[in-house]
């Protein structure tokens, strides 16, 4: 009969115990943290060749490298380009520097550059630009 009431008033303690830590919880003010939200732009475009002997453009597929001018020559976003030479890419709002790259042209050792050069992209714009391999 002691066990029982030993056990009984363990119980009851333990009882109250999660009921006065869930008042408490309920009446603390919740701390929130959030990360603020980084504004964005859409880089698009297309790498192109343009010139030589004909005097055309055409598109090429190959790799484009996106770097912040802030962060001059790190790689900030590196992308592949497929055969329609399109690509997009969604970037922090800033300055970049874009240089790509094509297989087809000049064994892909050449660099090939936007017009203007740096691509300047505001938050929640859709910057389009031609990436120029520029033929002989």
């Amino acid at each position: 009969m002691m066990v029982n009431r030993r056990i009984s008033s363990v119980v009851a303690v333990g009882i109250l115990v999660v009921a006065l830590t869930a008042s408490w919880l309920a009446r603390q003010d919740r701390v929130v943290m959030s990360v603020p939200a980084v504004a964005t732009g859409t880089l698009s475009g297309h790498l192109v060749a343009v010139g030589g002997p004909s005097g055309t453009s055409f598109p090429l597929a190959g790799a484009l490298s996106v770097m912040s001018v802030r962060e001059a020559g790190s790689p900030t976003f590196g992308l592949s380009v497929e055969s329609d030479g399109a690509f997009s890419v969604v970037v922090p709002a800033g300055t970049y520097q874009v240089e790509g790259m094509s297989p087809s042209f000049e064994d892909g050792k050449a660099l090939c550059a936007p017009e203007p050069d740096p691509v300047e992209v505001d938050p929640g714009a859709n910057v389009v630009v031609d990436v120029i391999c520029t033929m002989r």
